[in-house]
């Protein structure tokens, strides 16, 4: 498999992947308000109503900003080969008009932009049970 056709596969994956961290920013902020509503209700205590949320919110901006972070390298890299497709054309054009500086310092972490969004998806997949058992008792 030759470069050109690994960075390819890495920006089209990553480039759909970052949505997905977005989502789960999404999922999370909503978990932390419901959360934040328990624990004034005194069905949880403080600690562990919301520090947690607060963790999936960041696990959940981390998803997407590893993604988006190894989408823009495997661009970058494309770019570099002159082999970028069009798709990515006005993204790459974009980020070097508004960051020019940031993307030259941009690295790929392919492994852990696949592992944020598991990771993230069962800390959300934990919180949402803790609450909704926590609303059930309250």
């Amino acid at each position: 498999m030759s470069d050109v056709s690994t960075w390819e596969g890495l920006a089209a994956l990553h480039t759909r992947l970052r949505w997905l961290g977005a989502a789960l920013f999404l999922v999370a902020a909503v978990l932390l308000v419901v959360r934040v509503v328990l624990v004034a209700q005194g069905a949880l205590p403080p600690i562990r109503g919301i520090l947690p949320s607060i963790a999936g919110l960041g696990f959940s901006l981390g998803s997407f900003g590893t993604a988006n972070d190894t989408a823009l390298w495997a661009m970058s890299k494309l770019d570099a080969s002159g082999a970028l497709p069009p798709a990515y054309t006005t993204e790459l054009a974009h980020e070097r008009s508004v960051r020019a500086e940031r993307l030259a310092g941009v690295h790929a972490a392919p492994k852990v932009a696949l592992g944020m969004p598991v990771a993230a998806v069962l800390l959300l997949a934990w919180l949402a049970w803790s609450a909704a058992g926590a609303a059930a008792g309250a």
